[in-house]
């Protein structure tokens, strides 16, 4: 970094994220589970999506995330409100990451594709996202079209991950390292269609009922 060299640090936050998510879901105490993660991004991924926090103003320059507000600036919501904004969608910003809102976009991966371009469609494999810790290593499934179903939209039943792991938190540097590559696989000749962002994008949702 110190020479200007660019570096992801979207799959070792995301394994934070997703790790101490996991480990506070499965406690029998959560307030006491011990788990840690980087919540600070975890704020700004809420923030960016459904506007949950109030905007910095002046907005710095860069990066992104320094615009929003701290957990001290979350603005309220009652129990019913919240549901609505996450489960209903009211005010989210559907589509705030597409490439492009104004028409449909294709990408062939032949190992040419722009940052921009190649981070997106990264962005759409699925996979374990990886995280060191000390001498530790520990691993976390990255599925990221299993929330289509969760904000009321249309999804096929998920895939499972191969290979699969049982053990995420004992995993060789290895492996660790062959995941890795496999998210961020450039020339994989993969065919991504990038829609526009539909302006009625509401009437795309159904109410499931499992």
């Amino acid at each position: 970094m110190a020479t200007s060299e660019t570096f992801s640090l979207a799959i070792p936050v995301l394994a934070s994220i997703y790790r101490g998510l996991n480990v506070i879901s499965k406690s029998a105490n959560p307030s006491y589970s011990g788990a840690y993660f980087l919540a600070r991004y975890l704020y700004a991924w809420l923030a960016l999506y459904f506007n949950i926090n109030h905007v910095v103003d002046p907005s710095p320059p860069c990066p992104l995330m320094v615009s929003i507000s701290s957990a001290q600036g979350l603005k309220f919501f009652k129990d019913v409100e919240a549901r609505r904004l996450i489960h209903g969608g009211s005010g989210a910003k559907v589509g705030c990451t597409m490439l492009n809102k104004n028409k449909n976009i294709f990408l062939f991966d032949e190992d040419n594709l722009d940052h921009i371009q190649m981070s997106y469609l990264s962005s759409l494999r699925l996979g374990y996202v990886s995280l060191r810790h000390y001498d530790f290593f520990f691993i976390e499934p990255y599925l990221p079209y299993r929330f289509s179903r969760q904000f009321s939209f249309c999804q096929d039943i998920p895939s499972a991950i191969i290979p699969k792991v049982q053990d995420h938190s004992n995993v060789s540097y290895d492996k660790v390292l062959m995941f890795w590559k496999l998210l961020l696989f450039q020339g994989s000749r993969s065919r991504v269609c990038a829609p526009c962002l539909s302006l009625n994008w509401h009437k795309l949702k159904k109410v499931f009922h499992d």
